[in-house]
């Protein structure tokens, strides 16, 4: 799993966080304990369960960031997404 950080400032004060990795390693899981909240919807499923990129915001601090929630890079033949599909979704980024 990886985690890009926008620099400070880069969109108007939010820093920005986009987490990305394989299928079912917990990325939505992560960003929900991150925003002390169930805004992700998660599975225990192999099949990944994120069909689209989402984000929420949280303040902390005073410091606002957003966490965007991708979908598996690794999703298997009849998955959710294909692997084509996730690559263009991640380029949008």
């Amino acid at each position: 799993m990886a985690i890009a950080v926008e620099p400070d400032g880069y969109t108007s004060g939010v820093r920005r966080v986009l987490v990305i990795g394989s299928t079912g390693t917990g990325k939505s899981t992560l960003i929900n304990n991150l925003l002390q909240r169930e805004e992700m919807r998660t599975s225990s499923d192999v099949q990944g369960c994120t069909a689209d990129y989402a984000s929420a915001t949280v303040d902390r601090k005073g410091l606002k960031y957003e966490f965007i929630d991708t979908v598996g890079l690794n999703e298997p033949d009849g998955g959710t997404v294909s692997k084509g599909d996730a690559l263009k979704m991640l380029i949008k980024f």
